[in-house]
């Protein structure tokens, strides 16, 4: 064990933007301090809000827990996609090009066009949009959300997943990003 080392507190469970805190939701784990990191502990964090997303085995540090939410970033939003099948494995924090069946002015003749976001969940079977639709939040810039929302009004897009390793730049300018 370490000698500087404290209890802090870690997520036991992945939860989302929002949620407030309990005893349940966080155990205590011994971890060094880090220099210009304030690691809180368990006692700190309960009853707080959890600003953003936040996976299981997360470290609560100061910021990611509040008095209110702070997601999505500034400049982005999150965008409800319906698609017709989901990638098997498709899970939170996926690189995806939306892909969508029109352009954002309804031209079924335009070009295909794809948009790169990062998929905040995969909406349960149980309370999609019926009729063969899933739904996938994606987190995506808020001008390509309004062009993806404008879109997929016509019919569902398709979901490809993309390699984290990708260079995001790349793909925008070869799909017709922003």
């Amino acid at each position: 064990m370490l000698d500087d080392a404290r209890p802090v507190a870690v997520l036991a469970a992945d939860l989302p933007a929002g949620h407030v805190l309990t005893a349940s939701d966080v155990r205590s784990v011994e971890v060094a301090e880090a220099d210009g990191v304030r690691m809180l502990s368990p006692q700190e964090v309960e009853g707080q809000v959890l600003t953003r997303p936040t996976l299981a085995g997360s470290l609560l540090v100061d910021g990611s827990v509040g008095d209110r939410v702070v997601w999505p970033d500034l400049g982005q939003a999150v965008v409800a996609v319906p698609v017709s099948t989901v990638p098997q494995g498709l899970e939170a924090g996926a690189t995806v090009d939306v892909v969508t069946p029109t352009g954002g002015d309804g031209d079924a003749d335009g070009p295909l066009r794809a948009v790169t976001g990062s998929v905040h969940r995969v909406v349960p079977d149980e309370d999609t949009l019926g009729a063969g639709q899933q739904v996938v939040e994606v987190v995506m810039s808020r001008n390509q959300a309004t062009y993806v929302s404008r879109a997929v009004a016509q019919a569902p897009a398709q979901l490809l997943v993309l390699n984290p390793h990708d260079d995001a730049r790349a793909v925008a300018v070869m799909g017709g990003g922003e």
